[in-house]
């Protein structure tokens, strides 16, 4: 079996070890053995009944790569990965942007992405906005929809540019096109031809940009020197079931990194969610910070005699943190008692050893979770026209950037799970959610060997 294969039925157990290992922390199973914040509700402090009851821990639901039913996950090559950021560490500046700033925005991304199709694909000179004509022509512009809901085939538009539309769209007709993939925001150059003033009818539509890759990783550095392969583990927020606050599928997780061992856990926000209804009806009795302080401790402390390095990628949607997209990284005191804990901000780009991540913590609505070549092709993390309640800020836009196709993109999302690749060239993983409205969702684990990847996507 190869590439990504749902399981039937859950199917085919959980973490299979490599007998006797040895435990490094000494994990109490009952389950009053719980974490809660400090609160003036004594119910927020008792576990999820449903969560507790769940009979499918540790289930696989999905493989990629991966043929054997039993495979042993414990990493036996344990070296001390080095991590890299990968992009210079510069100051946010938020809350500053005006209209211009987002015209400049979309202004600057239709020129780039639509110089960089045009020379793939060695098109015409494009035309202005209000050019017609029976003789085919080409337009450059970004897909947006005709009023409010959903884009659907008779409400598409192309926007132009202050240049070469001043401000103003044109109806798109793709009915004579054989299939076609498009979504709010993506900049495409369009051969069409116009029989009336108002329609253009599109007789070929260009999307893609030539890519740019990182170098093959090689597997030789941080101590592994032999080409060893990589063990990862990725969990996405949120991390405790919506009535309670006692943070069990976290914990149940770092039991599992305890046997795993891997050389490196990556997760993302949020960890204190804004939605949670517990936050939203002020019931803590301590700051949100210090209560997040608590939490980073309840995630190091158990690996503090392991090699796993942690890797937490911030979330607009953490109360800690500033609401605008993009998120800068996290402000923890801890960092300073755990120096495996690495702190990167919503979107990031860094290296475990040479292997080139790019991750980000915020959702696109589930519009590309099988599209993920977008991601690729609009050369950004968030190519999309931004829905209603992501703050994006214009003016940190360069945060978003995603220039070089990584080895590896985690783009967690609401929708159901998955790893593929994609282009030939980079593997996408979508682990879900670790917490699920009441019941525990799922994360993600990874073997990165030289010439391929085994993935599974685990119950918690």
């Amino acid at each position: 079996m190869r590439d990504g294969q749902e399981i039937p039925g859950g199917g085919g157990g959980g973490v299979s070890g490599g007998g006797g290992i040895k435990r490094k922390y000494n994990y109490d199973k009952s389950p009053q053995a719980t974490f809660s914040p400090a609160s003036y509700s004594p119910t927020i402090l008792t576990p999820s009944a449903k969560y507790i009851s769940r009979t499918n821990a540790g289930t696989i639901v999905f493989r990629y790569n991966d043929d054997e039913t039993e495979r042993n996950w414990k990493c036996e090559n344990g070296f001390t990965a080095k991590i890299k950021n990968m992009v210079e560490n510069s100051i946010y500046y938020y809350m500053h942007n005006s209209l211009t700033d987002y015209l400049d925005y979309w202004n600057d991304n239709i020129e780039k992405i639509g110089k960089l199709i045009i020379g793939k694909y060695s098109l015409e000179e494009e035309m202005p906005m209000n050019h017609r004509g029976v003789t085919p022509f080409i337009l450059v512009g970004r897909i947006a929809c005709d009023g409010e809901g959903r884009l659907k085939s008779k409400n598409i538009l192309l926007e132009g540019t202050s240049d070469n539309a001043s401000g103003t769209s044109v109806d798109l007709d793709l009915s004579v096109l054989p299939k076609y993939s498009i979504f709010p925001g993506q900049v495409v150059a369009a051969e069409v031809y116009s029989l009336t003033k108002e329609r253009l009818v599109v007789k070929q539509l260009y999307t893609d940009t030539n890519l740019n890759f990182f170098k093959p990783y090689e597997l030789t550095k941080g101590g592994g020197g032999g080409g060893g392969p990589l063990s990862v583990m990725v969990a996405s927020g949120p991390y405790t079931p919506s009535d309670s606050m006692t943070y069990q599928p976290l914990l149940d997780l770092m039991k599992e990194v305890v046997n795993v061992e891997p050389h490196a856990l990556i997760l993302t926000g949020p960890f204190i969610e804004s939605d949670h209804p517990v936050f939203s009806e002020n019931m803590l009795a301590e700051t949100m910070e210090d209560f997040l302080e608590k939490i980073m401790e309840k995630i190091m402390k158990p690996i503090e005699r392991l090699k796993t390095q942690v890797i937490i990628i911030n979330s607009y949607k953490e109360l800690t943190s500033p609401m605008v997209f993009p998120t800068p990284e996290m402000i923890l005191k801890c960092t300073k008692s755990y120096p495996k804990l690495h702190l990167f901000p919503d979107p990031c780009l860094f290296s475990l050893d040479d292997v080139v991540f790019g991750v980000t913590s915020t959702d696109d609505g589930g519009r590309l979770s099988r599209l993920a070549k977008h991601i690729l092709h609009q050369k950004s993390f968030y190519p999309l026209a931004p829905a209603k309640d992501v703050p994006l800020d214009p003016t940190l836009m360069d945060h978003v950037k995603l220039d070089v196709a990584p080895h590896i993109l985690i783009l967690p999302s609401d929708l159901r799970y998955f790893i593929q690749k994609v282009e030939n060239c980079t593997v996408v993983v979508n682990p879900e959610r670790l917490a699920k409205g009441l019941i525990g969702g799922t994360y993600a684990r990874l073997i990165i060997n030289k010439n391929d990847v085994i993935g599974n996507i685990v119950k918690i």
